[in-house]
């Protein structure tokens, strides 16, 4: 499977979940500069973790 469809498939089961659990994003939500900020931080720094993992760190 291509990156572009794990991805399309990830975000097709987040949002699924999050319906099924109540917790689904309004239309039009917009997230804040902070949280958008937090979630570059934490890819950046999931992206190292798995970077050193495939070097057995």
């Amino acid at each position: 499977m291509s990156d572009e469809g794990l991805k399309k498939s990830g975000r097709r089961s987040t949002v699924a979940s999050a319906k099924i659990e109540g917790r689904e994003v309004p239309p039009g939500h917009a997230r804040s500069d902070a949280v958008q900020r937090y979630l570059d931080d934490m890819r950046v720094s999931r992206e190292v973790s798995e970077d050193s993992a495939d070097f057995g760190g």
